[in-house]
């Protein structure tokens, strides 16, 4: 209804509908609110791919440093040093969206 940019031949209902329609129904109808996430994180999305890469990393690296020798018999893709990094990784997450 929105897209209709015949105002003038819409019946009185749909012209009050128009006229009371909010924001919301406007982004709701155009997909705007999409749109504009894209665009806006469009210049963020490579680095906020490397700080959490590097976020990741220096989480795994980190659980090998603390875990010592037991760590030295350990698989690359154990579920421990995958979790210790995951676990990072969501608390630095929450670090730069909150500042």
């Amino acid at each position: 209804m929105l897209s209709n940019p015949n105002y003038v031949s819409m019946s009185d209902i749909d012209a009050r509908r128009y006229q009371e329609s909010t924001w919301r129904d406007i982004v709701s109808e155009f997909k705007l609110s999409q749109r504009a996430a894209n665009a806006g994180s469009f210049f963020m999305r490579q680095s906020e791919m490397i700080l959490r890469g590097t976020s990741w990393t220096s989480g795994y690296l980190k659980g090998r440093e603390l875990l010592g020798e037991a760590a030295a018999d350990l698989p690359f893709n154990h579920p421990i040093l995958i979790d210790f990094a995951n676990k990072t990784l969501k608390a630095s997450h929450f670090i730069y969206h909150a500042i």
